[in-house]
C-alpha cells in the first residue's frame, strides 16, 4: 500500500501537468500554430504526444525510484524541489508559449527548465544513477524544444500574433 501511495504522489502531479499543458496548447495546436512557419528540425505534429507521453511516464518512474530509494531527509527535499520545479516550469512554458504566444518569455522559461533538468541529472548521477539516465531523454527532448523556441523567436519575433 505504501508503494501505491508513493506512485500516486508521483503520478498525480505529472497527470495534472499533462492536463494543464494539453489545456493550454489545445487551441493553439489546432489553430494559429498550424499557420506558422516552422523552424528547421520541427517534427511532425503526431510525434509530440507520443514523445511527451513516453517522457512523462519516464518522469513518473524516475521520481518514484528516487523517492523510494533515497532516505536522507535532505535528499528527499532536493528531489521534491526538482520534481515539482520541473513540472511547474513546464506548465508555465506551455502557458506562455501556446496560450499567449509569448515566444521570448517562453524561451527564458525553457532555458530555466533546461538548466533545472541538467542540474537534476548531475545531482541524480551522484545519488541514484539510474534516475539520471532516465532523465536524459527528457533533457534531449527539451533541448530540441529550446531549439524550436529559438526558431520561433527568430522567425516570428518576441510575441507571436495569435
Amino acid at each position: 500500500m505504501k508503494n501505491l501511495g508513493l506512485f500516486l504522489y508521483c503520478f498525480i502531479p505529472v497527470a495534472l501537468a499533462m492536463a494543464l499543458g494539453a489545456y493550454f496548447n489545445n487551441e493553439a495546436i489546432s489553430g494559429w500554430y498550424q499557420l506558422l512557419e516552422k523552424p528547421i528540425l520541427t517534427p511532425p505534429d503526431y510525434v509530440f504526444p507520443i514523445a511527451w507521453n513516453i517522457i512523462y511516464l519516464m518522469i513518473i518512474i524516475t521520481f518514484f525510484i528516487a523517492f523510494k530509494t533515497l532516505t536522507a531527509p535532505e535528499d528527499i527535499l532536493t528531489t521534491k524541489k526538482y520534481f515539482f520545479g520541473q513540472l511547474a516550469l513546464h506548465v508555465l512554458w506551455t502557458f506562455c508559449f501556446f496560450a499567449h504566444g509569448m515566444a521570448a518569455v517562453g524561451l527564458l522559461i525553457i532555458i530555466a527548465l533546461d538548466t533545472m533538468v541538467a542540474l537534476n541529472i548531475i545531482w541524480f548521477w551522484n545519488k541514484k544513477r539510474i534516475c539520471a539516465w532516465m532523465l536524459i531523454p527528457y533533457y534531449c527532448w527539451l533541448l530540441l524544444a529550446t531549439w524550436l523556441n529559438i526558431g520561433y523567436v527568430y522567425l516570428h519575433g518576441y510575441i507571436i500574433n495569435i
